[in-house]
């Protein structure tokens, strides 16, 4: 959104690139920025990165602050980057925190469930879902902690009419 509203010309390699180190143009800047929240936090099914990965994100993304500070003075764009690192996380934040881990699982959890009857559909073209496959997967969302993945995928395909 930012390089169209800004009408910002593309880093040397082009949009949806990631930049050379060498490129330190503002639009580099901003793919580098697009690129770590899709590879940290929009696009992973993890919820988690290493000390190291972080590390050097962190001190990439510095960089970056400066970089922005010097094209764009009196933002303080490095100041808030250093107040996120120091912020502390108190109890009522960490609910806010865990309840948004919570949902994002559930969520992944349900696409998951999702894809394993589309790939049913693809890998058995006389696959057809059904009402009780469906109730199946809804059981399935209640009870997924006591069932493994493998379990829950041979009850619902067993559970599902087929044609």
């Amino acid at each position: 959104m930012i390089r169209n509203l800004c009408s910002l010309p593309p880093p040397k390699l082009g949009w949806n690139k990631k930049p050379l180190a060498t490129d330190v143009s503002v639009a580099a800047d901003v793919e580098r920025i697009r690129f770590y929240r899709n590879e940290v936090y929009g696009h992973t099914t993890r919820a988690e990165i290493s000390n190291a990965d972080f590390r050097v994100i962190w001190l990439d993304l510095e960089k970056i602050s400066d970089r922005f500070d010097i094209n764009r003075p009196g933002k303080n764009y490095k100041k808030k980057l250093v107040d996120l690192s120091q912020c502390c996380m108190d109890e009522e934040m960490r609910k806010v925190m865990e309840e948004k881990l919570k949902s994002s699982t559930l969520l992944e959890e349900e696409k998951k469930q999702r894809h394993l009857v589309d790939d049913w559909k693809i890998h058995d073209k006389r696959f057809a879902e059904t009402r009780a496959c469906r109730a199946v997967r809804e059981e399935l969302k209640t009870n997924q902690s006591t069932e493994s993945t493998d379990r829950r995928k041979h009850v619902c395909k067993f559970s599902c009419a087929k044609l």
